[in-house]
């Protein structure tokens, strides 16, 4: 949960290699662009401010798909509301790796995040866990054949995530926790 000391945070990560893998081109399914993924951070951004989220932290990748959609985000939201916004992307490594977002939940947690957005498939959002165990997330999908994240509109997406973050509706009344099993495989040889 968020501390008290810091203003309504909203996280969003986004995993610029979900839904690029090899199934996209033999299962011909459909990709999710660079550009899509762009414009789910943007509606996400204008919800969850929308929502009372007054900080937006953002994971950053080597496509800069967070500064991409904060470009002129200025035109799609109200002049009092942006000046009262604080956005940031968190700087990261140059490579895109699972590590990666791992990490930057784990940032999140520590940085205060109230709730976090998460662009990816079933594989970003087991890594968002690994990284915050009992993180309050909406799970956006944009990954390849995907059980856990939904196709959900951004905007809602981020407006839900904004009102949880800034306590407008409590967590426990519009959530659920998922189950998680830890495998743990043990070597014959240690």
């Amino acid at each position: 949960m968020s501390d008290a000391s810091w203003p309504a945070t909203v996280g969003i990560i986004v995993n610029p290699l979900a839904g690029t893998d090899i199934r996209r081109l033999v299962a011909s399914a459909a990709p999710t662009s660079d550009m899509a993924k762009i414009g789910i951070v943007r509606r996400a951004v204008v919800g969850a401010i929308e929502g009372g989220a007054r900080r937006m932290l953002f994971s950053d990748d080597r496509r800069s798909l967070a500064e991409r959609a904060l470009e002129r985000i200025d035109r799609e939201l109200d002049p009092a509301m942006m000046a009262a916004t604080e956005f940031e992307v968190l700087e990261g490594p140059p490579y895109d790796v699972r590590r990666n977002t791992i990490d930057v939940a784990e940032r999140l947690r520590d940085l205060g995040a109230g709730a976090i957005v998460v662009l990816g498939g079933d594989g970003t959002h087991r890594d968002v866990v690994q990284g915050w165990r009992t993180a309050p997330l909406v799970a956006v999908s944009t990954g390849t054949n995907n059980v856990f994240p939904q196709q959900i509109e951004a905007t809602l997406a981020g407006h839900a995530a904004g009102a949880v973050a800034a306590g407008n509706v409590r967590l426990d009344a519009v959530s659920w926790s998922a189950k998680v099993i830890d495998v743990v495989i043990e070597r014959s040889d240690g």
